[in-house]
């Protein structure tokens, strides 16, 4: 739909969305291989929760979807709860994520973040 919306010859129908002065990478969540070849052939990036029992497979589909395509920058994301060992980069679990080409990660605070501890950390 946002293909459309705001492609340079869109249909009338669409004139009253505002075009983005600069189109925002287009981040497809998915949990099957299925919607990760989507999120390849014809977004800016895959993200899928870091505890997927498939992750490593799902992520591998999108990548060769991309790269089947001729994208050379995609974006390769997981989320997860915040754990303090997922902000160092030498982790086993960081290493085993840049492994299976995972290039963003996205960390869930609940309450109140602690600012102070998270701006030591913010090479992520």
């Amino acid at each position: 739909m946002l293909d459309e919306i705001w492609s340079p010859t869109r249909d009338e129908k669409f004139a009253t969305f505002e075009m983005p002065c600069k189109l925002p990478p287009r981040i497809l969540g998915v949990n099957s291989a299925a919607l990760a070849k989507v999120s390849g052939t014809r977004t800016d990036g895959v993200n899928i929760r870091s505890s997927h029992p498939q992750r490593a497979e799902i992520l591998r589909t999108a990548q060769e979807a991309a790269t089947a395509v001729g994208k050379s920058d995609f974006i390769v994301s997981v989320w997860d709860w915040f754990d303090e060992a997922l902000l160092d980069a030498s982790s086993p679990i960081r290493q085993q994520l840049a492994g299976e080409g995972v290039n963003k990660i996205i960390l869930l605070m609940r309450g109140v973040p602690d600012a102070k501890r998270l701006a030591v950390k913010r090479s992520l």
